[in-house]
């Protein structure tokens, strides 16, 4: 969801006739909204352990849930 969310957002940005209107604009805030509640912002506890790389500050591939960063 969140690589689809970026590619709609590239997509938008590459019309830029399209991003004077004012419902573009809301939903270009509503993607980046998405887009930094989307972003990973705590490692997983003992990620040492079970050998996960650091997930800080990473996103993920589909929706924050999905935590595995790519």
């Amino acid at each position: 969801q969140l690589w689809d969310t970026a590619f709609a957002a590239q997509a938008i940005a590459t019309n830029t006739h399209l991003i004077e209107t004012s419902h573009v604009k809301q939903c270009l805030t509503k993607i980046k909204d998405f887009v930094e509640f989307s972003q990973v912002k705590e490692d997983v506890d003992e990620h040492e352990k079970y050998y996960r790389h650091i997930s800080n500050g990473g996103w993920p591939f589909s929706t924050l849930d999905h935590g595995w960063p790519i």
